[in-house]
C-alpha cells in the first residue's frame, strides 16, 4: 500500500513537472559566484523549491516528533522513578509506624540515592539517629534538609530537638529563634524554648517565653495551666535573684505573685526569708500571720512557728495558735500542732490538755495515740519515756513534717516550692499521717 502511494506521488510529480515545463519553456541562470553559474529550467527550479520546502517541513516535523519522544521518555522514566521512590517511602513509613526503625533505614537510603533532595527522607533518617542518641548524624541529616529549605518549620523543629537532646542548648535556642522569626506566635516553639531555658536555669528568659505563650491561641483550660506555670517561673526568677543577692527585686517579684494568686504559698515563704535576712523579722511575722489568715495553709503555719522559735519567742507562736483556736475552736489541725509545740517546749501538761480534745482514733490523726501515750509515760517515768519519745519523734531537733505533692503524690521530708517529680509549683501539702 505504501509503495502504491509512493508511486502515485512520483507520477504526480512527473506529470506536474512536464506540465509546468510545457507552459514555462524558458530557463533561469543561477549565479553561485562571479565565475560560476548554472542554467535551470523554470519547471526544475519550481520542483526544487517545492522539494526543498517539503524537506524542511519534514525535517522540522521529525525534530518535533523526536523532541516529543525524548520528553515522553524522560517523563516515563521520571514517573517510574517517582513510583519507585513512593514505594520505598511507603515501606519506610510503615516500618517507622511499626517501631521498626532499622528496617526503614535502607528504604530511606535508597530514596536518597535516587533523589538526594528528598526532604522527608532526610527528616526521618535524622529522627532515627536521634532516637539512637547518635546526635551528630541526626544533626547532619537535618542540616542537609535545612539547606534545601531554610524556612521548613518541620525541619527546624527536628533540628532543635537534636540540639536539645544533645544538650547543645544554645544551638537549640538559635534554631527555635529561627522558627519564631518566621512565625512569632508559634506556641510549640515558645514552649520548647521555655523548657530549654528552664533546663539552663535561665529563669528570666523562661519567664519571658511563658508570657508570650499566654498570649497565644490557647483554650480556657490551657490558659489556666499556663497561668499557673507563669507564676511558678516568676517564683523561680525570684529565687534566682535571691541567690544573686538582688533582694529588692526578688521581694517585689514575690509580692507581685501573692497579689496575682493569694494562695501561692512558695511566694510567701520566699518573701519571709528575704525579710528575715534583711533584719525585718517583725515584718516577716506579720506577713506570715496575714498569709495564714488568707490561705489557712499548714505550711505557712509551720514557717511561722520556725521564725518565732528561731527568734526565741515561743510565746509568740503559742499566742498565735491560741488566738487562731479561739477564732476556730473546731480546728483539730490547730490543736494538734499546738499540742506538738507544747511537747517540744517541755510543756507536758499543756500538751496533754490540748491533745486530749482530739479523738485518738480520728483517721486524720492516725499517730495521735503515740503522742498521748508517750505523754502518759512521761508523767510516770520521765527519763525513759522522754528518751523513747525522742527516738520515735526526733522532737529534740526541729520537728520533721513530711509533705506530699497533691498532683503526683510525691512524698518528701523537705518542703520545696516545686515538686521534683512532676515539676508543678505550689502543690506541696502537709501529710498529717506522717507528722509524728
Amino acid at each position: 500500500m505504501i509503495r502504491f502511494y509512493f508511486l502515485i506521488l512520483i507520477i504526480i510529480l512527473v506529470v506536474g513537472y512536464v506540465y509546468f515545463d510545457s507552459i514555462n519553456p524558458g530557463s533561469v541562470t543561477l549565479n553561485f559566484s562571479k565565475e560560476s553559474s548554472y542554467n535551470l529550467r523554470i519547471a526544475t527550479l519550481i520542483l526544487l523549491s517545492l522539494s526543498t520546502g517539503a524537506l524542511i517541513a519534514i525535517v522540522l516535523a521529525f525534530i518535533k516528533d523526536a523532541k516529543d519522544i525524548l520528553v515522553n521518555w524522560k517523563a516515563n522514566r521520571q514517573h517510574k522513578k517517582e513510583v519507585k521512590i513512593q514505594e520505598y517511602y511507603t515501606k519506610a513509613v510503615s516500618s517507622l509506624l511499626s517501631k521498626k526503625n532499622q528496617q526503614a533505614v535502607p528504604y530511606l537510603q535508597k530514596i536518597l540515592f535516587s533523589n538526594p533532595n528528598h526532604i522527608n527522607s532526610l527528616i526521618h533518617l535524622g529522627d532515627i539517629y536521634r532516637l539512637e542518641k547518635n546526635y551528630s548524624e541526626a544533626v547532619h541529616y537535618h542540616q542537609r534538609a535545612r539547606s534545601l529549605d531554610e524556612n521548613n518549620i518541620e525541619v527546624l523543629f527536628a533540628l532543635a530537638k537534636d540540639y536539645e537532646e544533645a544538650k547543645k542548648y544554645d544551638e537549640a535556642i538559635k534554631t527555635l529563634n529561627a522558627i519564631l522569626q518566621i512565625d512569632s506566635t508559634n506556641v510549640a516553639a515558645l514552649l520548647q524554648a521555655r523548657e530549654i531555658f528552664q533546663k539552663m536555669g535561665r529563669w528570666e528568659e523562661a519567664y519571658g517565653m511563658a508570657v508570650q505563650v499566654l498570649k497565644g491561641p490557647l483554650s480556657a483550660e490551657e490558659k489556666e495551666a499556663e497561668r499557673k506555670r507563669l507564676l511558678g517561673l516568676k517564683y523561680e526568677l525570684g529565687k534566682s535573684l535571691v541567690a544573686s543577692k538582688n533582694l529588692d527585686r526578688a521581694e517585689k517579684i514575690f509580692k507581685s505573685i501573692t497579689k496575682l494568686d493569694k494562695n501561692f504559698i512558695p511566694a510567701y515563704i520566699g518573701l519571709c526569708d528575704i525579710l528575715v535576712e534583711t533584719g525585718e523579722k517583725k515584718d516577716a511575722i506579720e506577713m506570715l500571720e496575714r498569709a495564714y489568715e488568707t490561705t489557712k495553709s499548714v505550711i505557712i503555719l509551720h514557717k511561722l512557728e520556725e521564725v518565732y522559735l528561731n527568734l526565741d519567742q515561743p510565746e509568740g507562736i503559742i499566742n498565735f495558735y491560741q488566738n487562731a483556736i479561739n477564732r476556730d475552736p473546731n480546728s483539730l489541725d490547730l490543736k494538734f500542732f499546738l499540742g506538738k509545740l507544747y511537747y517540744r517546749l517541755e510543756m507536758i501538761d499543756d500538751a496533754y490538755a490540748i491533745l486530749s480534745e482530739i479523738d485518738p482514733t480520728d483517721k486524720n490523726f492516725p499517730d495521735l495515740h503515740k503522742i498521748v501515750g508517750n505523754i502518759y509515760l512521761r508523767k510516770n517515768n520521765p527519763e525513759s519515756a522522754s528518751e523513747e519519745f525522742r527516738k520515735a519523734m526526733n522532737l529534740s531537733k526541729q520537728v520533721i513534717v513530711p509533705y506530699f505533692c497533691n498532683i503526683c503524690e510525691y512524698h518528701s521530708n523537705n518542703w520545696t516550692g516545686k515538686c521534683p517529680r512532676c515539676g508543678n509549683w505550689n502543690t506541696y501539702v502537709v501529710n498529717l499521717e506522717k507528722t509524728c
